[in-house]
């Protein structure tokens, strides 16, 4: 059996509203079954094959601690996104946390959900540029759609967030995301190359390269001042701002 304290976080984050449980233990058995009554942020919420699927496949690896439990997973109910384009967002949003964006994850969180239609198309915005089967001509378009839909938002931090969450996926040379493990599966872990200095609001000096690195055990960055660097690997215990210890190192 699962406690509760362990099980209601994971549901609360995932947007349901948990109204009660009921456990059943099986005779003869070691197995347990805990049978919750849970609201939906919308009664439709489910009704899409592709969001059901996507979000009981995030509820296994969370149980599994195989993904991280925290508010980013209101998305697969209000957006549709799978376990995989939700880590992806949480990625650069961490990201963007090292770069200077002076909002907490909580603060992040909120916006993305509030503003869930134009997290949606900075996803699809991310496909079509880096997917195999990549589309130059949609991720125009999205650009375009995207810039639009950014000028309808009137919040300056909420706009600050997406714009910013635009900026660095337009930034990114390169990704691991669709790169299977020798198993045939999804990496555990994600990297993304950026042009650096096409992200504006990074603070001086900015390096030609930077490779960012997320899962969820570890976080690291790798700054390089020109297309050949050289370099070792060090611990950080500064958590929330590593990459200015790492810029400081290469200054």
């Amino acid at each position: 059996p699962r406690p509760l304290s362990a099980i209601l976080p994971i549901l609360e984050n995932m947007g349901l509203t948990v109204l009660s449980e009921q456990p059943f233990s099986l005779p003869k058995s070691d197995l347990h079954i805990a049978d919750f009554a849970v609201l939906l942020p919308d009664p439709a919420a489910l009704d899409d094959d592709t969001t059901r699927q996507a979000f009981v496949g995030l509820l296994e690896q969370l149980l599994r601690d195989q993904a991280e439990n925290d508010g980013f997973n209101r998305l697969v109910l209000l957006a549709g996104l799978d376990g995989r384009q939700i880590a992806v967002l949480r990625a650069y949003s961490r990201y963007l946390r090292q770069a200077g964006l002076p909002f907490s994850q909580a603060y992040v969180e909120r916006c993305l959900a509030a503003h869930f239609p134009i997290t949606r198309r900075l996803v699809d915005l991310f496909e079509a540029l880096f997917a195999p089967r990549h589309d130059d001509t949609l991720a125009s378009a999205l650009i375009d759609e995207l810039n639009m839909a950014l000028l309808q938002v009137a919040n300056p931090d909420d706009d600050r967030i997406l714009s910013s969450l635009q900026t660095v996926i337009q930034a990114t040379l390169r990704t691991n995301v669709y790169q299977p493990d020798a198993d045939g599966r999804p990496k555990r872990y994600l990297s993304f190359k950026f042009s650096s200095r096409d992200i504006p609001f990074l603070p001086a000096p900015a390096p030609l390269y930077e490779i960012f690195v997320y899962s969820e055990r570890v976080e690291g960055v790798h700054l390089r001042g020109a297309r050949v660097a050289r370099g070792g690997l060090r611990w950080s215990d500064r958590m929330e701002d590593f990459r200015t210890e790492v810029l400081g190192l290469v200054k």
